[in-house]
């Protein structure tokens, strides 16, 4: 029985085929991991919104000076958006999403399309498949009473 012998060529041949299967592999886990963030984080852009409405509802209509204002809103509105499984700390939504402190509800109510007011801290220019969070605050002040300042 005569024994085979790889060749050089072959060896590098297997490494290289390796080397783009290791490649390969590794793009895919990281962009399913980008994709699961920014999916986190386009659904935790949604419940800051949600929490800024259940601070209007609760203080006369007024926009949260701070995040501050936000925190008794967390559980209300991780309910009121239907993601209790997402299990939303409010650290997390600080480090990743923004908002506008200075926002006047009167002026979002009388304009005729959302003004970005909560937006994805890393990526502003998210697109939203659903409604974005902005959609979500500017349906809710077009239906609200609020007094202008």
């Amino acid at each position: 029985m005569m024994k085979r012998q790889f060749s050089i060529r072959f060896l590098l041949f297997a490494i290289f085929l390796s080397a783009v299967l290791i490649w390969s592999i590794r793009a895919a886990i990281d962009r399913t991991q980008t994709n699961f963030a920014k999916t986190r984080n386009a659904y935790g852009a949604q419940v800051v919104a949600f929490m800024c409405v259940e601070h209007m509802k609760t203080n006369n209509q007024a926009w949260p000076s701070d995040w501050d204002d936000l925190r008794d809103d967390l559980d209300s509105a991780v309910t009121g958006s239907g993601q209790k499984k997402m299990n939303w700390t409010m650290d997390e939504l600080i480090r990743n999403i923004d908002v506008d402190w200075n926002t006047d509800p009167s002026l979002v109510k009388s304009i005729n399309e959302p003004k970005p007011a909560v937006w994805i801290k890393h990526d502003p220019e998210s697109k939203f498949h659903m409604m974005s969070p902005n959609e979500i605050l500017f349906r809710y002040l077009k239906t609200a009473s609020i007094a202008r300042k």
